[in-house]
């Protein structure tokens, strides 16, 4: 692995401060091992956002959000982002602006709600324009000098709000074009120029009922130019549109939505190593400092020295925390914590190895992903098929599939469970040109569960001849994408396991 001559001069600062300067974190120490079991590893559990805040680390999808286009921001569950969008919410109102977040988790979960798809999505709705109106109400209790009679109409415009919130009756939704008249009224009177909503938990809509709540979103907010939406959807587990009696319902791309955020494209490691861990240094660096009550007002440079000198044995280690997290910043808190657990075990050294690395990804996988998906019979089943057919048969952990096969219902469940990772790179078969193929990774820990087995795989790799191949260095090793282009998934082996009418 080459790095960059600007990231191998931070290196060589870092270890000066470490030669220098007492350490930040003493990590044998009862403080610290309490600090990593404390750590939120879900954004939306802090109960302080100005804690959120604080501990947030800047990064391109921030900068992404700066626009008043309605956008999606996709990305996998604990990717971050929640924790985006809390910054985002922070930067708005810093600047005056209004702005409000809407955790779709407190609409209810649908399950026992009765009445057609098309109803379940009415209430849903219903729901999320009461929370509106309360977010507004927030907005008219902070006013801190109102002008003249300036709040009791803001109350008036809201009472009437309130009434919309209410679904129609004779077949009727919602009077859309009251809602907008409305909204612009009380923009008017507060004297803001736009509203800007976040969506957060957008999975927590019922799939069957989300393509008519974002009907109903559409002609409410969506047609009116005064109001941005930026709504968080978990990749593979969300729908948008669908045709119903032959017409399209819903949000379209390029229509209603100009602008898509893909996160788990930012910090996938093998794509940008050196952006990578700088972020993931950082992100620990916040959350370790935020629990010890250590300022976090430092340069980047020197969290990087006291993250990489205080709490690991070589800068390897923590490239090895990075992959095997898959870009994920919970998984990486989570694996972290469970490698300091090993690390803590034994008493010969005195910062974290890979071998503890290595056996917390094992964990997380075996602990915790795997039994998510253990009571589905033949979704087991199929990853079971995949493991021994790709990590055992195929001695690798990426392989491709059809680009019409990629959303696959076995999958999309097996994405959402972050035993898979697509990558967000296309590639070609040798033997059938003009085919276009995706590639799929299997998760860090599923391939490492196999090490030192009689199935480990021993693939050839792409190593620099001034960066030899040792079995410290080769956890999990990089994939030779040139021997992938043979392993493909057929639509065949995906029958096999499908259930009726997927």
């Amino acid at each position: 692995m080459k790095w960059s001559s600007a990231f191998t001069l931070r290196m060589r600062h870092a270890r000066k401060v470490a030669v220098t300067a007492m350490p930040y974190f003493d990590a044998k120490s009862p403080e610290f091992r309490a600090a990593t079991l404390n750590i939120e590893r879900r954004a939306e559990r802090q109960i302080y956002d100005e804690r959120l805040v604080k501990c947030f680390v800047p990064n391109r999808v921030l900068e992404e959000l700066e626009t008043s286009q309605n956008q999606l921001i996709y990305g996998r569950r604990g990717v971050g982002k929640t924790h985006t969008m809390k910054a985002h919410l922070s930067r708005c109102v810093e600047r005056g602006e209004l702005c409000h977040y809407i955790d779709c988790t407190s609409f209810g979960s649908g399950l026992a709600s009765d009445g057609t798809h098309q109803n379940v999505g009415i209430r849903f709705f219903s729901k999320f324009l009461q929370a509106v109106c309360m977010q507004l109400f927030e907005d008219i209790v902070r006013l801190e000098q109102p002008v003249g009679n300036q709040q009791e109409q803001l109350e008036g415009i809201l009472a009437r709000f309130e009434q919309l919130c209410a679904p129609g009756s004779n077949g009727e939704t919602f009077n859309y074009a009251q809602v907008i008249a409305v909204t612009n009224a009380f923009l008017d009177c507060i004297g803001a120029q736009r509203l800007t909503v976040l969506i957060d938990e957008w999975a927590q809509i019922p799939l069957p009922s989300q393509p008519y709540f974002a009907e109903f979103l559409k002609r409410a907010f969506f047609a009116n130019p005064r109001v941005t939406m930026k709504i968080g959807v978990v990749e593979f587990a969300y729908k948008l549109s669908e045709r119903v009696n032959g017409q399209l319902i819903g949000l379209e791309r390029s229509a209603d939505i100009f602008s898509d955020i893909r996160m788990d494209h930012f910090f996938v490691w093998d794509e940008d190593k050196d952006f990578v861990e700088r972020f993931f240094v950082e992100v620990l660096f916040n959350h370790l400092a935020l629990q010890l009550n250590i300022d976090l007002g430092i340069s980047s440079d020197d969290k990087l020295g006291h993250v990489m000198s205080d709490l690991f044995t070589q800068r390897r280690v923590f490239a090895e925390l990075c992959r095997a997290s898959e870009g994920n910043a919970r998984d990486f808190l989570v694996i972290f914590g469970k490698a300091h657990g090993k690390f803590k075990q034994q008493t010969v050294r005195q910062n974290i190895g890979l071998d503890d690395v290595h056996n917390a990804a094992i964990a997380l996988y075996r602990g915790d992903k795997y039994p998510n998906i253990s009571s589905e019979g033949e979704l087991e089943k199929f990853l079971d098929y995949l493991i021994h057919s790709v990590i055992c048969n195929r001695k690798s952990r990426t392989f491709m599939v059809p680009y019409h096969l990629r959303n696959h219902d076995l999958l999309r469940r097996l994405y959402s469970a972050r035993i898979l990772h697509p990558l967000n790179l296309e590639w070609s078969h040798p033997d059938r040109p003009g085919e276009r193929y995706n590639l799929v990774t299997m998760d860090y820990g599923t391939y490492a569960s196999f090490k030192g087995t009689a199935n480990e795989p021993e693939q050839q790799l792409f190593w620099e001849t001034s960066h030899p191949r040792t079995d410290e260095l080769d956890l999990v090793p990089l994939d030779d994408r040139r021997s992938i282009r043979r392993i493909v998934l057929e639509e065949s082996d995906l029958q096999k396991f499908a259930q009726p009418g997927n």
